[in-house]
């Protein structure tokens, strides 16, 4: 089986002010954190917040910018490279290094399992049926708050692959609710667009 890892740089500026880490779950160990070769360990249950608390203990508060994260394969790690300033004005760089998490989170989805609605788990695959044959080969379900749901996926031609995207028209979570407050039903109204690439 091939596995594909999408990756996106992600910059991200927050001041140091992380809640309390309990040291019961939190260990950092191995390199000084000098380069991406001798990183600081950190075991957590929660990495980046874990990194944020030794920055604070060690350097006191500062502005942080987590850069990208480095997957390094060789050694199962993911590198993270924490840039700050504190407050008399120097910067600095630290590397901290955590495993990878190899479980696959795509091998059964949530969907067939079932939502806590019936009713709003129905028409959401009625509204957006396309999404859901037999030939799309690969489907994350978006139900954000407050706003229209969306599908996207793969699909499988004889000729390859193509990715989609399937949106209502209008929130399929709001409808029902509008239409058991005696609300104009739009419910019948709501339509699946698709965009293909």
């Amino acid at each position: 089986m091939r596995r594909v890892f999408l990756a996106s740089a992600v910059f991200v500026t927050i001041s140091s002010s992380p809640a309390a880490t309990s040291s019961k779950y939190v260990s950092f160990s191995g390199g000084n954190g000098s380069s991406a070769a001798n990183p600081i360990l950190v075991r957590a249950p929660n990495e980046t917040e874990a990194e944020y608390d030794y920055i604070k203990q060690h350097f006191g508060d500062s502005s942080n910018s987590l850069l990208a994260p480095v997957r390094d394969e060789k050694r199962r790690l993911i590198i993270d490279v924490q840039s700050f300033t504190t407050k008399d004005g120097k910067k600095h760089t630290v590397y901290f290094a955590h495993s990878f998490d190899t479980r696959d989170y795509l091998a059964k989805g949530w969907w067939q399992k079932g939502l806590a609605s019936t009713r709003y788990q129905e028409a959401v695959e009625r509204i957006l049926a396309r999404g859901f044959q037999q030939d799309v080969v690969v489907r994350t379900v978006h139900l954000p708050p407050f706003h229209p749901e969306w599908i996207a996926g793969i699909v499988q031609h004889p000729t390859g692959y193509r990715a989609f995207r399937l949106d209502a028209s209008y929130s399929v979570w709001q409808a029902l609710e509008e239409r058991a407050a005696g609300e104009k039903d739009k419910l019948p109204t709501i339509r699946g667009d698709l965009q293909r690439s």
